[in-house]
């Protein structure tokens, strides 16, 4: 059976990254065995400032360099990539987006569990939404853009 003609298909999942990183930030500060579990008790300014997964990381992912800071040529590049994909998956409208997506590449249907839940309903404060914003400028560009 030869694999190498069957084009691949990619999929991703999308989030308002103001809303992925105050979550991120609350499960690693309420759960001890979160690698940046330290980094969130200390306060959540501190979190963003060191914390590598609160800062930008749909671009680094999508450009396939998570180790770099995000400049304009990488987010160019991340937009584009993201441009190859065959689904992606709104956060924000996850179960009909994951039911079309079953739909479409004929999937067998699947339960899909929602692990990590937060419980927390605390809102964010201007200063955080300010920082979470400055760290994710890009972030927040391309799914902007994505929407759009």
């Amino acid at each position: 059976y030869c694999t190498k003609h069957l084009k691949k298909k990619y999929i991703t999942v999308l989030r308002n990254p103001v809303d992925r990183v105050f979550s991120y930030y609350h499960l690693s500060l309420n759960d001890k065995n979160q690698p940046y579990h330290y980094l969130a008790t200390k306060s959540i300014f501190h979190f963003l400032k060191y914390c590598p997964e609160a800062q930008n990381i749909y671009c680094k992912y999508l450009s396939s360099d998570i180790e770099k800071d995000i400049n304009s040529d990488l987010y160019e590049l991340a937009q584009k990539n993201l441009k190859n994909f065959d689904t992606i998956i709104k956060f924000d409208n996850f179960e009909n987006d994951v039911k079309k997506f079953i739909e479409k590449f004929n999937v067998a249907n699947i339960e899909i569990p929602h692990i990590n839940k937060s419980n927390n309903k605390r809102k964010i404060s201007n200063e955080e939404l300010k920082a979470i914003e400055f760290y994710n400028f890009y972030d927040i560009k391309l799914v902007n853009q994505f929407k759009a």
